[in-house]
């Protein structure tokens, strides 16, 4: 039996605006038996990698945000940045009302292109950076040594690091209100992860929120609230975990099997069972869920791995065949769910604009993709 999590009371939020964004994604080699993101050599979009906000806002990145309408899937979908010169290695983005940013893992850069420029631009250099969250200027993102913050339009001179991870490589996730910056790290030993937050210029001694946890990853807050998921090892070990504001954080929902992510609207969160055959489910905010609810049906072919819900609909990736699908929020009776691209090598996380859905995957040397939502 493995010891359950200690927490802190008095857990004290602010609202958030923006979801977080994944850091750690080894998750036992994820990729080990998908092609490298260095292999090939694909198509580039835009000519220069230096920073700077470049040209006036006619240029390519003044669609970067734009996508035709495409409610019933199945569009084409279109590059933001191919090849190793700008995303090799891709793992994580974020997009923001300005342009899409993004981190190379293997390029160790971390990426945007906003509708200013001409071209993707190199924000800093990182080692081996994982994830990245962007508010109104503010660029929080985590590497093999810890989180760092820096404002977006001069990122290298204004970098500086927040705090170290336990050990070298192993901070998982990220959030960020707008007052504190939160996260998740997995610690040296199966139970010793943790969650921490601290406001970005005061975190010489980071609040622990919980202790003891089997591999924690994604974090999330919304609406005054903080989410996080425990990957657990697959014996149905794995949780989601809820901290009230003002409160003390408790279970949400347990027994599960590789938890990879978590997302919310008003009223519910939704969780993937990231195994063949495992499904998206949902359950109701307050209190411990006992019965959650499939959106789809398993299918033995498909692995779904992050989520994100929006304008009511749940989206999600699938790591066996490279898809991104998505249901009606209530579920997806007997339609089958819409699907909004498939077959895309190394697809992990991806990311909803207003009228795109972007992600990153291993296909032409590393890409950053969008299709219309």
């Amino acid at each position: 039996m493995l010891p359950r999590p200690s927490f802190v009371p008095g857990l004290l939020l602010a609202a958030v605006a923006l979801p977080a964004a994944a850091c750690w994604l080894d998750l036992d080699r994820l990729g080990a038996g998908l092609p490298s993101a260095a292999a090939g050599g694909g198509s580039n979009v835009g000519s220069s990698t230096t920073s700077g906000s470049g040209g006036s806002g006619s240029g390519p990145g003044s669609l970067v945000l734009e996508c035709d309408p495409c409610p019933e899937g199945g569009c084409a979908p279109e590059p933001v940045a191919e090849g190793p010169a700008f995303a090799l290695g891709a793992v994580d983005l974020v997009a923001d009302n300005d342009g899409v940013y993004w981190v190379n893992q293997e390029g160790g850069e971390v990426m945007r292109f906003v509708s200013s420029a001409d071209a993707p631009e190199t924000l800093t250099t990182a080692v081996a950076p994982r994830c990245l969250v962007v508010r109104s200027g503010n660029v929080f993102y985590g590497d093999d040594e810890g989180l760092w913050s820096c404002t977006a339009d001069a990122c290298m001179e204004t970098r500086q690091k927040i705090t170290s991870s336990i050990a070298q490589g192993t901070l998982g996730r990220v959030a960020f209100d707008g007052a504190s910056v939160y996260w998740t790290d997995r610690g040296t030993a199966d139970a010793d992860g943790r969650v921490y937050g601290c406001a970005p210029g005061d975190c010489a001694a980071p609040k622990p929120y919980a202790t003891g946890l089997f591999r924690p990853d994604t974090i999330l807050a919304s609406g005054g609230q903080l989410f996080w998921v425990e990957f657990g090892n697959g014996n149905a070990n794995g949780a989601i975990y809820q901290g009230s504001s003002g409160g003390s954080a408790t279970t949400v929902a347990g027994a599960l099997n590789f938890p990879t992510s978590v997302a919310v609207d008003n009223d519910s969160f939704y969780y993937p069972s990231w195994q063949p055959g495992g499904t998206i489910r949902r359950c109701p905010k307050g209190g411990y869920c006992n019965g959650p609810m499939e959106i789809a049906p398993g299918v033995a072919a498909e692995k779904p791995f992050d989520v994100a819900v929006s304008g009511g609909r749940v989206y999600w990736s699938d790591t066996a065949d490279g898809a991104i699908r998505s249901c009606p929020a209530a579920g997806c009776g007997a339609e089958t769910p819409r699907v909004h691209v498939s077959g895309r090598a190394g697809l992990t996380r991806f990311a909803l604009g207003k009228a795109c859905i972007f992600w990153v995957d291993a296909t032409n040397g590393g890409s950053v993709m969008k299709v219309g939502r």
